[in-house]
């Protein structure tokens, strides 16, 4: 069985949550602050174990939640993705940094999953919730410095996309021996502005 090695700290009572207005990708956040509603800045990333502790080991990722439109908005199309992060130094004795590197951390332009879901007008209605998870297979060694993803799939209001098996866009040259060889986020996209859309996240970890 595997073992749940990264967590972001989440459940269905402690859950982390975006939206509002834009149609950029939209990063779910590292866990809130002491003051209640009031999320981080940073975003929330897991980061993959280092010192060989994943070299060449397969990586399971799970993450979960829902999300909800903001009015009756004509065929708006939600995008659900998990992301590579890549890191500009090596930080040593770093232990669980999700809060720490905001700064120094690059999201990849490219997802490793992803999927989408358009709705008609009425049928994904404002404060109606609609289930979505994610799921991916990784491996990634140090001798080829590449990643792979094994399998993967992102549904969304029981509309399920596969993702196709291949290289890891954005992520070559990894040194898993560093502390943090590279990280993952999840990120969310509304393709209509509205300051009403929201998605939350009860559930995002890492497994070998």
């Amino acid at each position: 069985m595997a073992d749940v090695k990264r967590n972001l700290l989440i459940n269905g009572a402690n859950s982390i949550s975006v939206g509002g207005s834009g149609t950029a990708i939209k990063y779910f956040p590292f866990v809130p602050g002491s003051s209640i509603g009031v999320s981080s800045l940073k975003n929330g990333y897991v980061w993959i174990p280092g010192n060989n502790e994943s070299n060449g080991q397969r990586l399971g990722v799970r993450a979960s939640g829902y999300f909800q439109i903001g009015g009756p908005i004509p065929s708006p199309v939600v995008t659900l993705a998990l992301y590579p992060v890549t890191l500009s130094t090596a930080f040593p004795n770093m232990g669980q940094p999700q809060n720490a590197l905001a700064s120094s951390a690059t999201v990849g332009s490219t997802a490793i999953v992803s999927g989408s879901t358009t709705g008609s007008s009425g049928e994904q209605a404002f404060g109606t919730n609609y289930p979505w998870a994610l799921d991916a297979q990784i491996v990634a060694d140090g001798s080829s410095g590449l990643a792979q993803l094994l399998s993967g799939q992102v549904i969304l209001d029981g509309n399920n996309t596969p993702a196709s098996a291949g290289l890891i866009s954005g992520l070559s040259g990894l040194v898993m021996s560093n502390p943090v060889p590279f990280g993952l986020v999840v990120g969310v996209t509304f393709s209509v502005s509205n300051t009403a859309n929201s998605a939350s996240m009860l559930q995002f970890d890492l497994s070998i």
